[in-house]
């Protein structure tokens, strides 16, 4: 494709900083802020390979599981809030 993207989200307040294979596993992780003060919620797409999505926190350790459908997922943030997903097949 002309154009390809690993990873993305619907919203210019959410940056996603970082991308990179679990510690623990063969999972991809996520980690992203929002960076404007604000409240809302994002929906991060990624390549429909994957099954599975959870919350995490900083240590990798699964918090939530995650609706996970056609690659997508909605998640709702807090005003300068760190959050990490990871998704699995």
């Amino acid at each position: 494709p002309e154009q390809f993207s690993l990873v993305s989200c619907n919203k210019p307040n959410i940056i996603i900083e970082t991308v990179k294979k679990a510690e623990e596993d063969e999972s991809m992780l996520v980690r992203m802020y929002e960076a404007f003060d604000s409240r809302g919620e994002v929906t991060v797409t990624v390549p429909s390979g994957f099954k599975k999505a959870y919350l995490c926190n900083l240590m990798e350790k699964e918090l939530k599981r995650l609706d996970l459908k056609d690659g997508k997922v909605n998640i709702p943030y807090k005003n300068f809030e760190i959050i990490t997903l990871k998704f699995s097949k």
